[in-house]
């Protein structure tokens, strides 16, 4: 499957379950330049601190809950970040994420991505990715 896909994004939200890892209500959007199609877009909406959607595009702010996160990288640095050959928390200190909007939650979630648990968890899930 393809990386930032609607399969992918199907096989994240099954593998996240409907877990509590205490995040705040949060919408997140992230756009990734140069991806193979162009400009990959992905959102997620967290609500009572578990995973309740993801997919391609972007969330409308019609739809969107609690704080809105917007994120943009480049493909290298999101395909290395899902990998796991990047620390979202050091892409983040050396400016190749960029956000606009609340950092509170942001840094929540760079929590939690950061977890071995989580880290594993990309570690398998890129196994099954493919990423050109």
């Amino acid at each position: 499957m393809q990386f930032l896909s609607e399969p992918w994004c199907t096989r994240v939200m099954s593998s996240a379950g409907n877990r509590d890892v205490g995040l705040r209500d949060a919408t997140i959007n992230v756009a990734v330049s140069g991806a193979p199609t162009g400009l990959g877009r992905i959102h997620a909406r967290l609500v009572d601190g578990a995973l309740v959607a993801l997919g391609t595009g972007t969330d409308d702010e019609t739809d969107a809950v609690g704080d809105i996160i917007e994120l943009k990288t480049s493909w290298a640095d999101a395909t290395k970040i899902a990998k796991g050959d990047l620390d979202a928390n050091v892409a983040y200190m050396l400016g190749t994420v960029k956000t606009e909007g609340a950092t509170g939650p942001l840094l929540e979630l760079l929590r939690v991505l950061t977890s071995d648990d989580a880290r594993a968890g990309m570690v398998q899930l890129a196994g099954d990715t493919t990423f050109d």
